[in-house]
């Protein structure tokens, strides 16, 4: 879905970027003809091109550069149309890292020390990226980063214990640097799983596989301090969504938060929200918009908050 709001902006002439810390998703991934990369950043830094040669007693780039140049020397009789994309992707590749690496490297964080753990060590890299926003002349960013280490079929209670301390204070940390550099009212930050959990433990005192589950929004224009959607009654099987041990069947769809978030984000037109959640037409007076979500929304769906 945020990839597809960037296949939109970028139909419109606006600079997008897709940023994947540590790796990347489906949700950033674009349309493929429109020729936008994800630019995967490791969390401790963007990685250069150092050792080019498998002499492992050599680190720089002169050992190989014969071979550099041979690859992408002037199309040849031994050239193709393969080999020419995977040479000028090599160069780009080479250029974008080179340009990214000294943007890191040259960007200081008001509070660096609070960036620990593994989601801190991810949140501050995405807070130099857009920190430096206008200097990388971005329209729009979207930036992806994933934790690990939640599926508990075993002693689910422990590794909470251990997990939600380290999202805390890298939440907390990125909420403090963004605030302080005047940029939260530019950010919606999204949490979420990609299913719930049973409540009921098994016999490892662990916790199984469910359905619906829950988000976490914040940002500067995010309405916050309320529950979007029904509540569940109780968590006992007398609840008509608990199909057994806390399985609850969703109750609102995937499109409703995002169908907000979208409209936040710069897209309104019938169309263009058609590309980006293809299905919301099956919602109706289920989605939210981004007057439901934010402070500064004022778009509505016929028939239902307007």
């Amino acid at each position: 879905v945020l990839g597809r709001m960037l296949d939109v902006h970028q139909r419109n002439g606006l600079s997008v970027v897709a940023n994947g810390i540590s790796g990347k998703g489906p949700i950033v991934e674009g349309n493929p003809s429109l020729g936008r990369t994800v630019d995967v950043i490791p969390a401790r830094g963007i990685n250069t091109l150092s050792r080019v040669s498998l002499d492992t007693n050599n680190d720089g780039l002169s050992a190989i550069e014969p071979m550099m140049e041979y690859l992408n020397q002037d199309t040849s009789m031994n050239s193709g149309l393969f080999a020419n994309f995977w040479a000028q992707n090599l160069i780009d590749t080479i250029n974008r890292t080179e340009y990214l690496s000294a943007l890191y490297t040259s960007t200081s964080l008001q509070y660096p020390h609070l960036f620990t753990g593994s989601v801190g060590e991810k949140l501050g890299v995405v807070s130099k990226m857009i920190i430096k926003n206008e200097e990388r002349s971005v329209n729009r960013d979207v930036f992806f980063l994933d934790m690990g280490g939640y599926d508990g079929h075993g002693l689910s209670k422990e590794i909470l214990q251990g997990n939600l301390p380290v999202l805390n204070r890298g939440l907390t940390a990125f909420y403090r640097e963004m605030t302080y550099q005047n940029m939260l009212d530019k950010i919606t930050f999204v949490v979420m799983s990609e299913f719930g959990r049973t409540i009921t433990p098994n016999t490892s005192y662990g916790s199984d596989h469910a359905w619906g589950g829950n988000a976490f929004v914040f940002g500067g224009q995010v309405k916050g301090g309320q529950i979007l959607g029904p509540y569940p009654k109780s968590f006992d099987n007398t609840d008509e969504t608990n199909i057994g041990r806390g399985r609850l069947i969703p109750s609102i769809s995937w499109e409703s938060m995002w169908y907000g978030i979208a409209n936040w984000y710069g897209i309104s037109k019938f169309e263009e929200m058609n590309v980006v959640l293809p299905n919301n037409g099956n919602f109706g007076c289920q989605l939210f918009t981004d007057k439901d979500m934010y402070t500064v929304g004022n778009n509505t769906i016929s028939g239902c908050n307007d």
